[in-house]
């Protein structure tokens, strides 16, 4: 079955268990995985590896001063743990929700004149994002979650966790 993009036209974005759908304009995940190779003094010696990806959990918001602001609650919470799940449109369909556990950090924000109040915060995440779309789990046994076979064996098994909705 071909895979199909959306516009994205809402998006619901819980910290925790508050809603911030009307201050948020969009949330990305990004891995970090660093390379290494070596150069070995044998023919065809040069072996190249990939290690284990890094997440982070970005959110582009409005930067509100009010009390119960996204941008206030940034602040107010630095350092703090914390659980973001984010459901892209179409948020009537089940199946669309992502899961990050973060720590949380203050955000920056842009007052200029002439423009919206916008800023964004890039939060470290404490394991990689669980949920439709986000990636494979790697707990063996589960028929929702993925198992994984030793690098280079070609018979991989893929299954996506998919979150309730």
């Amino acid at each position: 079955m071909p895979t199909r993009a959306y516009v994205v036209k809402e998006m619901h974005v819980l910290v925790g268990a508050v809603d911030y759908q009307c201050e948020v304009s969009g949330v990305s995940l990004t891995p970090s995985a660093s390379t290494q190779t070596i150069a070995l003094a044998c023919p065809d010696g040069v072996v190249s590896d990939v290690g284990r990806a890094t997440w982070a959990l970005t959110i582009s918001y409005t930067s509100s001063l009010q009390a119960n602001a996204l941008f206030r609650m940034l602040a107010e919470n630095d350092g703090e743990a914390a659980t973001v799940s984010f459901e892209p449109f179409p948020v009537a369909e089940a199946g669309h929700k992502i899961t990050a556990e973060v720590i949380l950090a203050a955000g920056g924000a842009d007052w200029t004149v002439g423009n919206f109040n916008t800023g964004t915060v890039t939060l470290p995440m404490t394991a990689p994002p669980t949920g439709a779309g986000a990636g494979p789990t790697v707990t063996a046994g589960s028929p929702t979650t993925t198992t994984r076979a030793p690098k280079g064996n070609a018979n991989r098994s893929r299954a996506w966790t998919l979150g309730s909705g």
